[in-house]
């Protein structure tokens, strides 16, 4: 996950400082440091992936875009954290499947790649295509509420060592 990283600002590549801002990260960080450990120690054979905001389909409803269809579909109202305006990348779960084993195939043992497209979008303006596509009035079933604590604004993974590898968006 980028989240490793918080809250970023510029083109971000493997080996950028940890900045966690939340527990699930900080657990994330916790155990890219345990598979390291295990890589110098005992030599213990992986690759590690961060990827962008994935979707596909089967995604858990909390998740944004599954979300969204399932909340427009339902005619409820959706809450939008801090207006929208974080900005993020999505990839879909088959980009990242063929990123990955790019990664164990091809990859260095004990190197980070990180998967993500170069396009990126508002959580605000993701809502207002989701609600377009659905014909769905935007302003009546989305509501701005307060940002969740921790929340990172963005994120910005280079992908530029993964496609060394051959894999493409």
């Amino acid at each position: 996950t980028p989240e490793v990283y918080g809250n970023l600002t510029k083109n971000t590549f493997e080996n950028t400082i940890y900045h966690p801002t939340t527990p699930y990260a900080a657990s994330r960080v916790t155990a890219d440091h345990f598979l390291h450990l295990l890589f110098s120690q005992k030599k213990i054979n992986y690759s590690s992936v961060r990827a962008s905001n994935v979707y596909g389909e089967y995604q858990r409803l909390y998740r944004i875009i599954p979300k969204a269809i399932d909340f427009f579909y339902q005619k409820k109202v959706i809450p939008l954290h801090g207006g929208g305006s974080s900005i993020r990348s999505f990839i879909h779960i088959d980009d990242v499947c063929e990123a990955t084993y790019k990664a164990l195939k091809k990859g260095s043992s004990g190197s980070t790649y990180h998967i993500s497209s170069d396009h990126y979008i508002s959580i605000k303006k993701l809502l207002k295509e989701i609600s377009r596509i659905m014909k769905v009035d935007y302003r009546r079933y989305v509501k701005n509420v307060s940002d969740r604590k921790g929340k990172d604004g963005f994120y910005k993974l280079n992908s530029s060592k993964i496609k060394k590898l051959g894999w493409k968006t």
